[in-house]
């Protein structure tokens, strides 16, 4: 009953009560009603009525109040796990935090959930929590329908067993034996397809009731979409890995074909100097090749230095960005100074992430071999519209329309350009002889959500 209807029958019962009471004393009872016994009758309808009507109204209202209780404790429930899923780091971490977060809740003394793989197509455990849990390892692989989590799995509904050792669809004996009576297990759903299978269990046969039950359902719900989710990054890292991998190597090949192919001009200009006793000549082609060869193997070194950095998504992009210009100040001696808002991090897709620390590599690669510079700073900062990147030098700068004749130079400013693009974002170069370099990557809001975290 709704608070609406019970509204209602607060008026309107008590009135038409009084008027079939009134109806009925003028129609039939007036002679009898002037006896001490009327009397008395008149007093026990009345109060009996009343109880009735009262029994009825609070029964109603308590019936309300526990509904909404439950409901609180259900959203109450729902919310813990869904913050001790976002606080996690990876998956692992995320089904342990749910899983003791449902023992909590449920009182259950140990619980499970098992993953269903997609390469095999079994149930895998992923996550144990509670007591006994070297007994619930006798078995950590389930076949669709095999066992009680095999059964979940395959049918897609829930199961509730309160006499486990007694049900010979309870394949670990080893739990029975020591001493666990009561055995629920959930489904795991996302977008209706089961992903897992979640279980707890009590030594109290009474213990997991119907009602945790519908508990659980819910709760499982919540951790299948963050299963699929997990999955879902994590084969959108596999892709970025890929194409970083595919753009490196694109990269290595430009940079250094333009190397080995001078080199293999100085070889054979060499070669010529010697055949016609032009030693000096030779001798000084040399010494130019050694230099161009340094300075190959210093790039290389570089590009492996900055692989390592570059290929971390499990860290934010700040986190990644001070490590990699402390790291860089120390080995090329040029202070590099990171701006970043306090106490935040910056978390991006793991495409966009990439794409923006390699720009500020490549940068600062560019920094150290064309800009003589004494100090760089690389700023990011919010803005209403999204995210300001920027990497500003105080080095000799240059004239941008003179970068016709700097093959280098140029392939490195169409790699930055390049990647920008790749990750939605805007790209723009500023620059004057003397003046120094700013380098500016604008990303909106509407390509990475809500990144900032405090």
């Amino acid at each position: 009953m709704t608070l609406s209807r019970l509204k209602w029958l607060s008026v309107v019962a008590p009135a038409l009560f009084i008027t079939v009471f009134e109806t009925a004393r003028h129609l039939l009872l007036d002679e009898f009603l002037h006896l001490w016994a009327g009397s008395v009758l008149v007093l026990v309808v009345i109060s009996t009525v009343a109880f009735a009507f009262s029994r009825t109204v609070f029964g109603t209202i308590e019936r309300m109040q526990r509904e909404i209780v439950q409901r609180n404790e259900e959203l109450s429930a729902r919310n813990a796990v869904g913050i001790a899923v976002s606080q996690a780091h990876d998956l692992d971490e995320a089904l342990g935090r749910a899983l003791e977060t449902v023992l909590q809740i449920t009182g259950a003394e140990a619980g499970e959930i098992l993953v269903l793989e997609e390469e095999s197509h079994e149930l895998v455990m992923k996550a144990h929590r509670g007591i006994a849990a070297e007994v619930f390892r006798e078995m950590t692989r389930f076949k669709p329908g095999e066992g009680l989590p095999g059964l979940v799995a395959s049918s897609g509904e829930p199961v509730l067993v309160n006499d486990l050792p007694d049900d010979p669809r309870f394949l670990r004996q080893s739990v029975t034996a020591w001493g666990f009576r009561s055995f629920a297990g959930v489904p795991l759903k996302s977008k209706n397809q089961v992903v897992g299978v979640m279980d707890v269990a009590s030594l109290d046969s009474r213990r997991v009731s119907r009602e945790s039950l519908d508990l659980l359902i819910a709760i499982g719900n919540q951790i299948g979409v963050a299963i699929e989710n997990a999955r879902l990054l994590e084969q959108m890292r596999f892709v970025a890995v890929l194409e970083e991998r595919d753009r490196i190597g694109r990269e290595i090949h430009d940079s250094f074909a333009q190397t080995l192919g001078y080199l293999n001009m100085q070889s054979r200009a060499i070669e010529a100097h010697l055949v016609k006793g032009r030693y000096e000549q030779a001798l000084n082609d040399v010494q130019q090749m050694g230099t161009g060869v340094r300075g190959a193997f210093k790039d290389v070194r570089e590009a492996i230095f900055s692989l390592r950095f570059t290929l971390t998504p499990d860290r934010d992009m700040i986190t990644i960005l001070r490590d990699y210009s402390q790291e860089f100040s120390r080995t090329c001696g040029i202070p590099v100074e990171l701006e970043a808002p306090p106490d935040e991090t910056l978390r991006l897709p793991p495409g966009t992430q990439v794409q923006l620390v390699r720009i500020v590599q490549e940068a600062l690669t560019n920094v150290r071999k064309h800009a003589g510079a004494s100090r760089v700073t690389v700023r990011l900062r919010k803005e209403v519209q999204g995210i300001a990147m920027s990497v500003e030098d105080d080095g000799q700068g240059f004239d941008i329309e003179s970068l016709n004749g700097k093959a280098q130079q140029r392939f490195g400013l169409s790699i930055m350009r390049e990647r920008a693009e790749a990750a939605g974002a805007s790209f723009s170069l500023q620059s004057r002889p003397g003046q120094g370099t700013v380098i500016l990557v604008e990303l909106l809001n509407e390509r990475v959500g809500e990144p900032w975290n405090a």
